[in-house]
């Protein structure tokens, strides 16, 4: 039996067939994705402080 419920998926979607991929793996990817949206929320604080103490060594900002 499936894992998944292939009438809600596109056509060209994969989809693993049970025991193609395990649990680790899973767990890998959903690790590796919320370091990638940390590292990308990191970049975005830094950039807003460099411009910030940019701002104001211009004398733009208070």
């Amino acid at each position: 039996m499936p894992l998944l419920n292939r009438q809600y998926f596109t056509i060209g979607m994969w989809i693993p067939e049970e025991g193609n991929i395990s649990i680790v793996e899973v767990i890998n990817a959903e690790i590796y994705h919320l370091e990638a949206k940390v590292n990308f929320i990191q970049s975005k604080l830094n950039a807003q402080i460099v411009r910030s103490g940019l701002e104001r060594a211009r004398g733009e900002r208070f």
